[in-house]
């Protein structure tokens, strides 16, 4: 998405979220919702070890 927007609009242009009508730069929302993203996956992670799957902090993090 970055990429398609490309990197002279990450600043300039203005956007909203679904979930939030503030606006805010392009940039500074990708950057938001990438942060958000991260919250999920440590959701996602608690979920799973407390259902008893096999999950370690390396998947949590990426390393293997």
């Amino acid at each position: 998405m970055i990429a398609q927007a490309g990197e002279h609009d990450l600043d300039p242009k203005i956007a909203t979220a679904p979930w939030d009508g503030t606006q805010l730069v392009l940039g500074q929302r990708m950057l938001q919702m990438v942060t958000h993203l991260e919250q999920h996956k440590g959701q996602l992670f608690y979920y799973l070890k407390l259902q008893g799957k096999p999950v370690n902090t390396g998947h949590l993090w990426g390393a293997s």
